[in-house]
């Protein structure tokens, strides 16, 4: 039953490994040169991991290093960089500082490459169409959190789904069946908030790569099966009111909801459609 995925395994892993390890150490550079010269650290809305490039999206208008080139001129919100390029140029490598888009996921892949996208610039999205693909969809984000490099200070809570998982990463996925341990995620991303606005920084981004405050900034994901709840209205309005200074996410894996935020789309040939 396990010789396709052994394959898949096999064929895919260790360019992907390698991909991933790029992907880490050309953000960790070119976020190292803006701290540098003390330039705030943009919000990174995705990245689109192709064979030969990286295409970084920003949310607002940025200026990074020359090894990146500027795909929409005045805008100034889409670099892009080769995947050959000298990395020196992008900036020093700082191994053990914090990643400043701890929530960056794959979605999927197309003829641009791995898509990539920010769970933290999202907010809130939910999985609609099939249900048993919108439940693996939400298996693959829970695991790719617990491994990625720039996912270390990343605390998953899955409620009602992804009971296999908190083995891979027992300190930071926790497996909870009722809607009352949403409470915690809504504290923390209140905390974050007030936080934030006490450290008079520009983005939670620079707040986290600079330490601003005694505390590490903590970055919490909800991945949920279960929409009926008004603790989960009070942490979606939150987050979308806040969007992009709580440090929190949430994943709606319940099929038949009414879509909140981003909808992602699971065909029943296993296909990921984002219509908007």
């Amino acid at each position: 039953d396990t010789i396709p995925v052994e394959k898949t395994l096999i064929r895919e892993g260790r360019p992907a490994g390698a991909l991933v390890l790029l992907i880490d150490e050309v953000l960790r550079r070119t976020t190292a040169t803006l701290t540098n010269a003390k330039q705030p650290v943009p919000v990174l809305v995705g990245v689109d991991a192709h064979p030969d490039h990286l295409t970084a999206r920003f949310a607002g208008p940025t200026d990074l290093p020359p090894v990146w080139t500027c795909l929409d001129g005045g805008a100034r919100q889409i670099w892009r960089i080769a995947v050959n390029a000298d990395l020196d140029q992008a900036g020093p490598l700082v191994e053990d500082g914090a990643p400043p888009w701890p929530q960056l996921v794959a979605l999927g892949r197309d003829t641009a490459g791995w898509r990539l996208v920010n769970l933290e610039t999202i907010g809130v999205a939910t999985l609609t169409g099939d249900p048993l693909y919108s439940h693996d969809l939400a298996r693959y984000l829970t695991t790719e959190l617990a491994v990625s490099p720039w996912s270390r200070d990343v605390e998953i809570d899955c409620l009602g789904i992804c009971s296999e998982l908190p083995g891979l990463a027992p300190d930071r996925i926790h497996f909870h069946t009722e809607p009352g341990a949403i409470d915690s995620v809504i504290a923390a991303a209140v905390a974050t908030v007030d936080r934030l606005a006490e450290a008079s920084t520009d983005t939670l981004e620079t707040a986290r790569v600079n330490y601003a405050g005694d505390d590490l900034w903590d970055s919490r994901v909800l991945i949920t099966a279960t929409s009926d709840s008004d603790h989960l209205d009070t942490l979606n309005r939150l987050v979308t009111e806040q969007l992009g200074r709580t440090a929190t996410s949430v994943i709606l894996a319940a099929p038949d909801a009414k879509p909140v935020g981003l909808e992602l789309r699971l065909t029943a040939e296993g296909r990921l459609q984002v219509p908007s």
